[in-house]
């Protein structure tokens, strides 16, 4: 991944520049930061292209970068929506298994 010519304050920040679907420059308004911690930062990026959309997570793990990004259909507003929910624990999983078993819907 590329350094970007971005002008945010975190020096570790590296935002890829191209669109992995049609190789297009992205362009600078369509770069989206929804979530700007300490040592991370959550983007979502639309190519003006082709229209396919990536979300980003990348962070500083002591000297290293660790960046991991997927296509997606979701715009930058269902993410934020997502960003605020709760976060789903063990436990939730464990009873949404139990009630989707209880009513006989999967067979485990």
């Amino acid at each position: 991944m590329k350094k970007s010519s971005n002008t945010s304050k975190e020096p570790f920040l590296q935002i890829p520049e191209n669109c992995p679907s049609c190789g297009k420059k992205y362009s600078q308004t369509k770069i989206n930061i929804l979530s700007n911690q300490e040592n991370s930062v959550l983007i979502h990026i639309t190519c003006s292209n082709c229209l396919t959309s990536v979300i980003s997570s990348i962070a500083l793990e002591g000297p290293r970068v660790t960046a991991v990004g997927m296509l997606t259909d979701l715009d930058k507003s269902d993410l934020k929506l997502f960003n605020q929910r709760e976060t789903i624990t063990v436990d939730h999983v464990i009873e949404m298994h139990e009630i989707i078993e209880k009513q006989g819907v999967i067979n485990f």
